[in-house]
């Protein structure tokens, strides 16, 4: 579809910490696209400022905005606060994403089209394979963590994948990284500040209470990859216990969700990842698996804080 003079004003937020190299690649990336944002504002928390790589980005209109300490959710609320006034659509893109040709193309062209009760759409990242077995499936039924279909979020919590779909789909969640966003839907809504850090779950916790009102969408032909760097042991151990941690927050704060069913769901996860690091004889696999067990004794003994939800 073809963009027309009344094409939506997108504005992209980059959160980024101490990674200047990426984001030279993912501003190069939008300059290199068939369609510019309206505006680009990346949201530097590094422990030395990069504002040097933002003035260097001619040809994109880019704002630079400082949050120290870093939090992804922090960042991203200090994105939105400083979008222009005659924007439309906000996107939030992580620094280690890469767009196929005329990516951002397809996503304007689908909400030039959308109803107007659609809240947010993601980009379609091709480089994840979404495989299913029924060998597999078994032990992922009986633990509440079964992936057959996609976009979904199960009343564990657990949420099935939304990557490399054929055709636009809708879904119950969106990427916190690779999607943009109805810009009203802030009119009642932030991002959870309590989450720390890298903010794991986050984009199911805002994306889920979203979805409840507004329809969310995968978009086939805004084509986009992920560029992740190796992960050392002790990243593994902080991600697993976080994963857990942050999943009982997740459904603790949503009623419609069973926290019984999402602690057995955390077992089952934990299960999965020793296994393998077991098989496969891969000691970051047997550290997610230690850490998901530290979060299982966190999330389950310690207070959960709750802020800056709506």
């Amino acid at each position: 579809m073809s963009l027309t003079n009344g094409s939506p004003k997108l504005a992209v937020v980059i959160a980024t910490k101490d990674r200047p190299e990426n984001l030279r690649k993912v501003l190069s990336g939008i300059r290199d696209q068939s369609v510019h944002p309206h505006q680009v504002i990346v949201v530097d928390g590094g422990d030395e400022t990069i504002e040097n790589v933002v003035e260097g980005f001619r040809g994109l209109e880019v704002d630079y905005v400082r949050v120290y300490p870093p939090a992804l959710t922090k960042q991203k609320n200090a994105g939105v606060a400083n979008v222009n006034a005659d924007i439309d659509l906000i996107g939030f893109i992580d620094d280690d994403i890469g767009f196929e040709d005329n990516a951002i193309q397809a996503m304007l062209a689908f909400w030039q089209a959308a109803p107007k009760n659609t809240g947010g759409a993601s980009f379609n990242l091709t480089d994840f394979n979404h495989s299913w077995s029924w060998i597999k499936s078994l032990p992922q039924r009986m633990f509440f963590i079964d992936n057959r279909h996609m976009g979904r979020v199960l009343r564990s919590g657990f949420n099935t994948p939304i990557w490399n779909v054929q055709k636009d789909t809708n879904v119950q969640w969106l990427g916190g990284g690779y999607t943009v966003w109805r810009k009203t839907v802030f009119d009642n809504w932030r991002f959870d500040e309590w989450f720390t850090g890298s903010g794991l779950w986050e984009d199911v916790h805002f994306s889920y209470r979203v979805g409840k009102t507004h329809k969310l969408a995968v978009v086939a032909n805004a084509k986009a990859i992920h560029v992740e760097g190796p992960i050392s042991s002790e990243a593994h151990l902080r991600i697993g216990k976080t994963q857990i941690v942050n999943w009982l927050y997740f459904v603790k704060h949503n009623p419609d969700l069973s926290v019984l069913m999402c602690l057995w769901g955390c077992i089952g996860r934990t299960a999965v990842n020793l296994s393998k690091g077991i098989v496969k004889l891969d000691p970051g696999f047997v550290m997610r698996a230690w850490g998901n067990t530290l979060g299982l004794v966190a999330g389950t003994v310690g207070p959960s804080r709750r802020m800056g939800s709506r």
